[in-house]
Order: structure tokens, then sequence, then C-alpha cells
């Protein structure tokens, strides 16, 4: 521990979750809350102001690329420890790679988040039950469809609706290389079309899908 408390900057689209995670952060015992953001650019100006030792951050609603973010912040603020308070675990295993050390669900935020803040500050890393088996899930499906690991990345991406271009930027490599991954990606899985590997990944995954599904998804051979 330090001899100051652990100062903690909370990102979250919404006013309610940040006043929430406030209130309850700011009764733990030598935790303090020193800054909110609403979005990835207010973040960002905020971190260049104020000092801060962990930050929990939101994905969706932000206004940008999460894993742009993630690796600008931990480029320029080394020693800052990044809490993951997302309601996906999609993007966990890229996340981490980027050098987050802690991931929690918010559903589950209520009885991790503080033990996480307290256990990325001693230097250790924090994983909600969800994460590790989603990770655990990954791997399987990497091993069972011999997917690579960046195939993998794009692939859920694209379930995302990600564009060809969105692809590139978030994991930057070039578009002709995404191109590339998504004609092997239709070979290894049996798809024909974008569409198609888009909704294996949401079945295979169980993540669920906001229109119906395309009957095109048949001609996929590898279920």
């Amino acid at each position: 521990m330090t001899n100051h408390p652990i100062r903690v900057i909370i990102a979250d689209d919404h006013p309610v979750v940040l006043d929430g995670l406030a209130a309850l952060l700011n009764t733990a015992p030598e935790i303090a809350v020193v800054g909110i953001a609403q979005s990835f650019s207010i973040l960002l100006d905020l971190l260049e102001r104020v000092a801060a030792d962990v930050l929990i951050l939101d994905l969706s609603g932000m206004g940008g690329s999460p894993l742009t973010v993630v690796s600008r912040i931990q480029r320029d603020y080394l020693r800052l420890k990044v809490i993951v308070f997302s309601s996906s675990v999609d993007l966990a295993p890229e996340l981490l790679q980027a050098g987050v050390v802690g991931y929690i669900p918010k559903e589950d935020f209520t009885n991790q988040l503080v033990t996480a803040i307290y256990t990325v500050s001693s230097g250790q890393q924090y994983l909600s039950p969800a994460v590790t088996d989603y990770l655990a899930q990954t791997t399987q499906v990497h091993k069972q469809h011999r997917l690579a690991p960046k195939e993998l990345s794009v692939l859920k991406l694209l379930s995302h609706g990600h564009s060809t271009a969105e692809i590139a930027a978030q994991l930057q490599i070039d578009q002709r290389s995404v191109q590339n991954y998504i004609t092997v990606l239709r070979r290894k899985i049996g798809c024909h079309e974008r569409t198609q590997l888009a909704d294996w990944y949401r079945r295979v995954f169980g993540v669920p899908s906001d229109s119906e599904p395309d009957e095109r998804i048949a001609l996929c051979e590898n279920t």
C-alpha cells in the first residue's frame, strides 16, 4: 500500500452508474474517487490533469475504440491499473493482452469491485469468475476450430457489426490483413459470407443477436 489512499477514476457513460460507483467506493477504506468521466475523450483529458492509481473503465457508449484507448493509456500512464467494468466480456483476451489487469462484468460489481481495486493495487490480476469462464471457452474454440488469436479477434469484432476499416483500426493492422483473416475464417468455419461468420460466432458464444437468424447460416459447414 502507498502512503495515500488508492486514487480511483471512474469512466462510464451512464450518470446513475457513476454516482452509484462513486458512493460505493468512497465508503471503502483507503479508496478515494478523484475523478469521473462519461466518455473516452473526457477521460483522456482528465488523466492529463489528475493523478490516479486505478481506472474503472466501461467499454460501450464511450465514443471510440476500447482497444485503442486502453493501448494509449497503457503507453502514457505506465503505473495506472485498469479494471474493465463492462456488460460484455467479448474483448477480455484482447484487453488483457493490451495491459488491463482487472475485468468484472457489471452484473458482479457489488461484491467484487472493491476487492478488485485492492488486488490490482497490490500488483496482482483480478478476473471475475465469468471472465475466467469466457477465457476458458475461448481457448476451447481456438483448439476445436484451429483459430489463431487474431482470427478470433477479427471474428468477434465482425460479429459486433464493425467494418473492415474499423476492425483494422481497433486491432492496429491494415485492412488487407483483415480481409485475409476473414477469407481464412470462411474456409475454417465453412461459411460463405461475413454475416454467416458473425452469426456463427454469436451462436458458439451465446451472444444475443439484434435480429432474427439469417437462413443463409445453413451454409456454414462447421457448427
